[in-house]
């Protein structure tokens, strides 16, 4: 392995290397310095925005489809004027028992889902 080493390393010493490529490949130069950001100045059209409005259509249709299904299978319950929530609608919380102090004691409330 070291022979193999060394060869290598007196063609990279003596530029052999460098020709070689430069005769093989004429723009691997450029390659190595290439810019690390590019600037398009090119106008954006209708034809390279499409993608952009699909997406945008898509969530919309989805967004309408949803509330759509929302109207019809989940109907809005009418308020009776008591304000009362129906029990299937409601959580009841309990954070502390009635035996700790009331400067830690959170008050039962009711949590409506919908």
């Amino acid at each position: 392995m070291p022979a193999v080493n060394y060869r290598i390393q007196t063609l990279v010493e003596h530029d052999m290397y460098r020709r070689w490529l430069g005769a093989e490949l004429p723009n691997a130069t450029i390659c190595l310095n290439t810019p690390k950001s590019t600037t398009v100045t090119e106008n954006y059209t209708m034809e390279g925005l499409w993608g952009v409005f699909v997406v945008l259509t898509s969530g919309l249709l989805i967004a309408t489809l949803a509330f759509i299904v929302e109207m019809f299978c989940f109907p809005r319950i009418p308020n009776t004027g008591n304000n009362a929530v129906p029990t299937t609608m409601s959580l009841n919380i309990n954070y502390y028992s009635e035996n700790e102090p009331s400067h830690q004691r959170k008050y039962d409330h009711k949590t409506v889902i919908s």
